[in-house]
C-alpha cells in the first residue's frame, strides 16, 4: 500500500528497501480540536536500517540527498558517500540523537526548529537564549554547513547564512558580524479557525524550500514557498493532505511575502 501510494504521487521507489523481517513504522495521530493539541502514538520498526544496506549506487544521477536523522548510522554512511560524490546533503534535526554529532558534519544545509539551536549551543558551552546567536554557533562548529534554517510556528522562520567563507572582514562592516547574513520570513497568514492539524507542517515547509533551491531560486524565495506550503498543509488532517500542487503555488506565492534581510 505504501509503495503504491508513493508511485501514484510520482515518487521514485527504485531504492526503497523492503524487508519481510520487520513491519513498516507507523504513527497514530489524535487531534483534539478543542484544545488545539495532538497526541502521537508511534510504533517504530523493529530493526534499524543498516549501513551495510547503503550503497553508492543509490546516488547515481542524484544531485541532492535529504536526511532526517533517523537510522543515524545508515544516514551517516549515505552522507559520507554523498560528500565523496559532490552530492548536496540537507538534514532535518528536531532533537538530539545518538550518533547525531557525526551525521551533522556531513550536511551542507540544516533545517531545524526553534528548540534545537539552543540544545546544540549549550552542548558547546554557549548559554545564550537568542536563537540567531545559537544558529551562528552551529555554523561556526560545522564548517561544511552553508546555512541553518529554523522554523518558529506562527512566528515564521529564520535563516542564518554563511558569508565570506565564515571569515570576518576587519575593514568593512565594523561593529557588525559580517561572517553571516540573517533572513526572517513571516508565516503565511491563515485564519486560526482554518487550522486543522499541524502534523507534517515542518516537513512541508522544508519541501517548499528545497523545491525552490533545486530550481536555482534564492533561499529567500524558498522560505516564502515553504511558509505557503506549510500553511496549506495545516488546513487538512494528516501529514500530506492539503499540501499544494506546484501550479497552485505558482499562482498564489509571488510577491506576497516580505523577507527581512538583516
Amino acid at each position: 500500500m505504501i509503495m503504491k501510494e508513493l508511485e501514484s504521487a510520482g515518487v521514485g521507489v527504485d531504492f526503497v528497501l523492503q524487508s519481510d523481517r520487520t513491519p513498516s513504522p507507523f504513527t497514530y495521530v489524535i487531534v483534539d480540536k478543542k484544545s488545539s493539541t495532538r497526541t502521537c502514538i508511534h510504533t517504530p520498526a523493529t530493526e534499524e536500517l543498516s549501513p551495510d544496506e547503503i550503497s553508492g549506487e543509490m546516488l547515481d544521477n542524484c544531485s541532492w540527498v535529504h536526511l532526517d536523522g533517523r537510522h543515524t548510522p545508515a544516514a551517516t554512511k549515505l552522507g559520507e558517500l554523498a560528500n565523496s560524490k559532490g552530492v548536496l546533503v540537507s538534514l532535518d534535526v528536531e532533537k538530539d540523537r545518538p550518533g547525531l554529532a557525526k551525521l551533522l558534519t556531513k550536511a551542507n544545509m540544516l533545517f531545524t526548529n526553534s528548540k534545537y539551536p539552543h540544545i546544540f549551543a549549550e552542548k558547546h558551552g554557549d548559554d545564550s537564549k537568542d536563537i540567531e546567536a545559537n544558529m551562528k554557533t552551529i555554523l561556526l562548529q560545522l564548517p561544511r554547513l552553508q546555512f541553518v534554517v529554523s522554523t518558529m510556528g506562527a512566528d515564521g522562520s529564520i535563516a542564518v547564512v554563511r558569508e565570506n567563507n565564515g571569515e570576518e572582514e576587519e575593514e568593512e562592516g565594523k561593529g557588525k558580524d559580517n561572517r553571516f547574513l540573517t533572513f526572517r520570513c513571516q508565516a503565511w497568514q491563515i485564519d486560526a479557525k482554518d487550522i486543522v492539524d499541524t502534523t507534517g507542517a515542518g516537513d512541508a515547509y522544508i519541501a517548499g524550500v528545497i523545491h525552490a533551491l533545486v530550481r536555482k531560486q534564492s533561499l529567500e524565495s524558498g522560505m516564502k514557498l515553504g511558509s505557503y506550503v506549510a500553511a496549506k498543509k495545516l488546513t487538512r488532517l494528516g501529514a500530506r493532505e492539503g499540501t499544494p500542487w506546484r501550479s497552485e503555488a505558482i499562482a498564489e506565492v509571488p510577491g506576497i511575502f516580505h523577507v527581512e534581510k538583516i
